[in-house]
């Protein structure tokens, strides 16, 4: 789940929620967002983008 938007120098970054982690931060740029799906309110992250498995 999106917590919340963070404007930084270089980009907006999404923070993430996520159960059982900590906090994900989420660059909005095209190498790390696959998609958007607005209809079904889903954003396909590219996890190994970030470093995550």
């Amino acid at each position: 789940m999106v917590k919340r938007l963070l404007a930084y120098p270089s980009c907006e970054l999404l923070e993430v929620a996520r159960e059982g982690a900590p906090d994900l931060l989420v660059p909005l740029v095209r190498d790390a967002i696959r998609s958007v799906d607005r209809t079904s309110r889903t954003i396909d992250v590219d996890l190994a983008f970030l470093g995550e498995s």
